[in-house]
């Protein structure tokens, strides 16, 4: 079948490298091969979608996600008694780097541990092998190791076969529920072309000024779920929309997939582009979520849940480079994504997940690396270059968007706590790591707000500035940092709710000026990048 074209050589090509890798963290010939063929019998149920990625690396994430929830014990004689002994998740590290040459940042990821906690128990589960190996480096001995698996001549024919019995078995069942999901997904998506297997961004050079969810989309009609609607959540709706701004002649490349309509005027001109592939809403059971996306400062980098790659990732748009920057997540696990941010200088990015286990991804895209750091629950911001982070350990109660209180935790560049302290209201980290600012609550209405900068290294408030950037009265909410010396902020009328637009308040002095270069009202969600601060 066309769904499954590729598939067959696929695991022709892979299957003894991820078996040989099986055999080493289960120390079993017949259970490795289950576990293969499980793996790949998962793959090909949404191969299409994987081969739209890095097959092999989809494969081997498969694999480990199942050794995670299988968790098998190592055992037999000699080296494998001794891995025995090991942790699963230690097993996994020290076959990951060991034996298939992984990046130890990229396995800690997988594993919801930060590069630190992995380095540890690497190196303690390296002393342990090491008077096992008898001499030999502890990569040639795995390789040893794995030279004892089974063969796996037969698995092609095998998992293609269960591939498609399990797609023709029920088919009574399958048909219905494909045509309800197909009726759906036309309705939900009507209009909109879907996401190419194949489709790869190409090189965008004018900055983007903006991106947003404009009023009147789709996605804000009210939309009927089915009666039963799956528990694992729908993807319905992919509304951002981008705005790159320059002048008539000076544009560059503008060879991006997704597409755009280009207009210019006495001003310069202006590209407003649909990003199909990012989703905007996320629906399950009775919640429903926005879908965040951010842009980088400069304009040039920008980073969002991809539909095509079930996954967040990083988008350099002159470069047309895409990187993966968080693990595979299913709609419902949408939920429980807090925040998604960029550091001013495009480099980190950095995906907040609350939930159970509560956990923040970073993913350096100058070096391709990835971490984990567990434990954290919310992110104020990161400065230049992931220098210092402010973070959120407990996870108090939001009030429009904002934790009112909580304690700030500062970390460094490489994880480590530099200060705690408690905080009432902010919610952005400057670019350069010394300062937090963030609106303060009032009456509801907009009397009583004030703009509160505090310094982090001592955890004490700077100034408080009483926010009135327009003739009346107004509620202010705070959008972040606008370069090193402001903060902006929206103003909204506090009964009906209609824009007054965006203003840059200075964090030194309290003025503030309106930002002309964006609308008045631009939609129920906005993403900051280049925005120009003429008033």
């Amino acid at each position: 079948m066309k769904r499954r074209r590729g598939f067959r050589h696929f695991v022709t090509e892979t299957q003894q490298g991820l078996l040989r890798t099986a055999y080493l963290l289960t120390g079993s010939g017949p259970e490795a091969q289950a576990l293969v063929r499980r793996t790949y019998g998962s793959l090909g149920a949404d191969w299409s979608g994987a081969r739209g990625r890095e097959p092999v690396s989809a494969a081997r994430n498969a694999l480990y996600r199942r050794l995670l929830t299988a968790r098998p014990v190592a055992r037999g004689e000699g080296l494998f008694a001794t891995m025995s002994e090991l942790p699963l998740e230690d097993r996994m590290i020290l076959v990951a780097c060991h034996f298939e040459g992984l990046p130890l940042g990229g396995i800690a990821w997988t594993l919801g541990l930060s590069t630190e906690s992995a380095r540890e128990r690497i190196e303690a589960a390296e002393a342990l092998l090491k008077p096992a190996v008898g001499g030999r480096s502890i990569s040639d001995a795995l390789a040893g190791l794995a030279d004892q698996s089974p063969p796996a001549a037969d698995l092609p024919e095998w998992v293609v076969g269960a591939a498609r019995r399990s797609w023709f078995a029920p088919a009574t069942i399958l048909l219905v529920v494909a045509m309800a999901l197909v009726t759906l997904v036309l309705y939900l998506d009507r209009d909109r072309p879907e996401p190419r297997d194949d489709w790869q961004p190409g090189p965008f050079d004018p900055p983007v000024q903006y991106a947003y969810i404009p009023q009147g989309a789709p996605c804000e009609e009210e939309i009927t779920l089915p009666e039963e609607p799956p528990a694992e959540g729908l993807i319905q709706c992919a509304d951002w929309k981008m705005v790159a701004r320059y002048r008539e002649g000076e544009q560059g490349r503008m060879d991006a997939a997704p597409a755009y309509e280009a207009t210019c005027g006495d001003d310069g001109c202006a590209a407003d582009m649909s990003l199909d592939d990012a989703a905007s809403i996320v629906r399950t059971r009775g919640r429903e979520s926005v879908v965040p996306l951010r842009v980088s400062a400069d304009g040039h980098r920008i980073a969002y849940f991809s539909k095509a790659r079930m996954r967040f990732v990083a988008w350099d748009l002159p470069s047309a480079r895409m990187m993966d920057i968080s693990p595979p997540l299913p709609p419902s696990g949408l939920m429980d994504v807090h925040r998604l941010d960029i550091s001013p200088d495009g480099r980190m990015f950095a995906v907040v997940v609350e939930g159970a286990r509560p956990s923040l991804l970073l993913a350096d895209f100058a070096t391709g690396r990835t971490s984990a750091l567990p434990g954290y629950c919310g992110l104020l911001g990161m400065a230049k270059a992931g220098g210092a982070m402010a973070v959120l350990r407990d996870c108090p109660e939001e009030e429009d968007g904002v934790r009112a209180t909580g304690t700030v935790v500062m970390l460094a560049a490489d994880g480590s706590v530099t200060r705690r302290f408690r905080a009432t209201s902010v919610d952005g980290l400057s670019p350069d790591g010394r300062r937090l600012a963030g609106v303060s609550a009032g009456d509801g209405k907009g009397a009583g707000q004030h703009l509160v900068v505090l310094d982090t290294r001592t955890g004490r408030v700077l100034r408080r500035f009483p926010l009135d950037p327009v003739p009346e009265r107004s509620r202010i909410t705070g959008r972040g940092w606008f370069g090193d010396g402001a903060y902006l902020v929206q103003a909204e009328t506090p009964d009906t709710g209609e824009s007054w637009g965006y203003y840059a308040v200075d964090v030194r002095t309290g003025r503030s000026r309106r930002v002309r270069d964006v609308g008045l009202t631009l939609g129920s969600e906005v993403a900051f990048g280049k925005v120009r601060g003429r008033g």
